[in-house]
């Protein structure tokens, strides 16, 4: 049977239970939608104020674990922040903890916390 985009949600709405979990599972490992992330212990933010710093961040990110660095991105024409910034952790359980714990909120901005895939890992896969 050919796959098509509409096969996994009309299998979800037609099959029960234990049979429908298996089965998301299933086509999320089949579309590559199931990352492992055993050992990451760098997490990556989106929608970092343009005024927070790294001050800031270390501050509210250390009562997870020691933070090994943590990286900022700047526009280089403006200096200005472009709005994401990686920490990383020395232990991959300070980085679980951390995306565990919700809502991260700094400067009165909620910002938005998924494991971070370095480019070169990035580039293999795709």
């Amino acid at each position: 049977m050919k796959y098509s985009l509409l096969r996994p949600f009309v299998n979800r709405i037609f099959t029960p239970g234990k049979e429908q979990q298996q089965l998301v599972q299933r086509n999320q490992n089949e579309f590559g939608m199931v990352k492992t992330n055993a050992g990451q212990s760098a997490i990556l933010l989106r929608f970092v104020s343009w005024i927070s710093g790294k001050e800031q961040i270390e501050q509210h990110f250390s009562r997870f674990g020691k933070i090994k660095e943590t990286l900022m991105f700047y526009d280089r024409v403006t200096g200005m922040h472009r709005g994401f910034a990686v920490v990383h952790f020395v232990s991959p359980q300070s980085a679980a903890q951390a995306i565990q714990h919700k809502p991260h909120i700094i400067d009165n901005k909620l910002l938005a916390v998924t494991y971070h895939t370095p480019p070169e890992i990035r580039r293999k896969t795709n």
